[in-house]
């Protein structure tokens, strides 16, 4: 299982009540954060227990998309939410980290990269070594890493505790009818398949949500935001285009997801 840590702890940080004017402004608010991540985090592990042998925890760092494209301002428009004590933050979640690793989990943080790159970098490696993944975050563009690798049967799936939804490579459903899953003992059987490893994961997280997986064409994913850009990360799309109206006014469109497919 590979936890997108920043999403996790942002998903957890905006369902806190507030004792004040501000978020985490007590030493309290810290210590009911912490015990609200464990919490949630446990819950999540306690579902596929029994299936997964490894835990790893990436962790944003300033990314060298910065660098190398600096014009263009990358996650320019985000701002520091000035409602959050940010000191409060990195000691509640320097804390958690701690707890983790503590615990066995693997902390991946690496100068220049985003948490994004490290998932995808432990992904590339585990399909590679016949390891079937479970990716834990709400973030969609994510999706483009969900599939299976062909030559060992290996699966990425994803699913978003924010959404309760799974979601799946192509072609799912007919391999589900094929494959069998069988019983909890073969599953946790060091010769179980990576593919049926996956499938037990994916009926256990329907049978918990009751919604059907979501099955997903990685590269459709990575073409329609090549198109669409990403306006959340400041990234322009591939083709945009100008209109100025009768009264002067200039506006920019790009390509809409609709107008993607």
């Amino acid at each position: 299982m590979i936890i997108d840590g920043n999403h996790f702890l942002f998903k957890t940080l905006h369902v806190l009540p507030r004792s004040g004017a501000q978020i985490l402004g007590t030493d309290a608010d810290v210590e009911v954060y912490v015990r609200k991540l464990a919490t949630d985090l446990a819950y999540q592990i306690r579902t596929v227990e029994g299936l997964i042998d490894e835990i790893v925890w990436t962790l944003d760092s300033r990314s060298w998309r910065k660098d190398f494209y600096p014009q263009a301002d990358y996650k320019g428009t985000r701002k520091q939410d000035s409602k959050l004590n940010w000191d409060n933050f990195s000691r509640a979640t320097g804390e958690f980290k701690q707890i983790l690793a503590s615990k066995g989990v693997t902390i991946s943080q690496l100068p220049g990269a985003e948490g994004d790159d490290l998932i995808y970098a432990w992904n590339t490696e585990r399909l590679a070594m016949g390891r079937s993944t479970l990716i834990l975050t709400g973030d969609r563009d994510l999706l483009q890493l969900v599939g299976r690798n062909e030559s060992n049967d290996a699966h990425t799936i994803m699913y978003s505790p924010t959404h309760k939804k799974l979601y799946v490579p192509m072609g799912h459903r007919e391999w589900a009818e094929t494959e069998p899953s069988g019983d909890f003992f073969d599953v946790i059987r060091s010769s179980v398949t990576a593919a049926s490893q996956a499938k037990k994961l994916i009926d256990i997280f329907a049978k918990r949500d009751g919604s059907p997986a979501i099955e997903i064409d990685p590269n459709r994913v990575k073409f329609t935001k090549v198109l669409t850009g990403d306006a959340g990360d400041n990234v322009s799309p591939a083709y945009w285009y100008t209109k100025t109206s009768k009264s002067g006014i200039t506006r920019t469109y790009g390509v809409s997801e609709n107008k993607a497919s």
